[in-house]
């Protein structure tokens, strides 16, 4: 019983210490579509990562990767194309990554979309972590108006990080902070919180008020719980 007290403390420790600073490393192998890098205990199996190439005399991003796990003493990635910066209007880079290209573990994790039950929690939440960016969530709203969304789903929540540059989405629950990926919402950490609030925003807090629907869509419906909407949208990616 001690045993599994002291590894739970320990595994708590480890969720509080989650450094959202980029780690930085080179491809050590390559196999089909998995990349090898140098074990770092600081990076989390299902961060997103970035694989970068030297270019003639520029560099450019040719990837991007999610930390899969370890495998002989190695951090396993797997290969993923790289749409962040997509433009349609021009060319893809047909590059692929190669072995010793620089990898850039939780890239762009200091910059965060915040979902919050009120502006109390979400001051809170801003104010413990004055070392990252958060983007107002009135962005994610005013979109949710233009595109006639009553509550936000993952695909949503994918295309305002991409249009945005984030790296997180933080969701504030009734005893905690869950720190998601933005683009495979693997589940990075969670944090103790109390949200204290017993009638939360929905479908989360923001300025924006006029959330409505097209008249012939049947498919979309208002956020009813605020807690159980986003606890069920994490664990659907579990």
């Amino acid at each position: 019983m001690l045993k599994k007290i002291l590894c739970l403390f320990a595994s708590t420790l480890f969720l509080w210490a989650f450094d959202f600073a980029p780690i930085k490393s080179n491809i050590e192998k390559i196999d089909d579509k998995f990349a090898f890098i140098k074990e770092n205990p600081q990076i989390q199996v299902g961060a997103s990562a970035i694989i970068v190439q030297q270019i003639k005399q520029a560099s450019s991003i040719v990837s991007r990767a999610t930390v899969t796990g370890r495998e002989n003493g190695l951090i396993k990635l797997e290969l993923k194309p790289f749409t962040l910066l997509e433009q349609k209007a021009l060319p893809s880079l047909d590059v692929t990554a190669q072995v010793g290209d620089e990898v850039i573990v939780n890239f762009l994790y200091d910059r965060i979309l915040l979902i919050a039950p009120d502006e109390t929690s979400y001051n809170a939440v801003v104010e413990d972590f004055p070392q990252l960016y958060f983007l107002h969530p009135d962005i994610l709203g005013a979109y949710m108006v233009r595109a006639f969304k009553m509550s936000p789903k993952k695909k949503d929540f994918v295309y305002s990080c991409s249009s945005n540059a984030l790296g997180i989405i933080a969701f504030v629950l009734e005893d905690k902070i869950s720190f998601v990926d933005c683009y495979d919402f693997t589940l990075l950490f969670e944090k103790p919180f109390k949200a204290q609030i017993s009638s939360p925003q929905r479908p989360f807090y923001s300025n924006i008020k006029e959330y409505k629907k097209l008249f012939f869509n049947f498919t979309e419906s208002e956020v009813k719980d605020y807690y159980e909407y986003y606890k069920e949208l994490i664990r659907q990616d579990k």
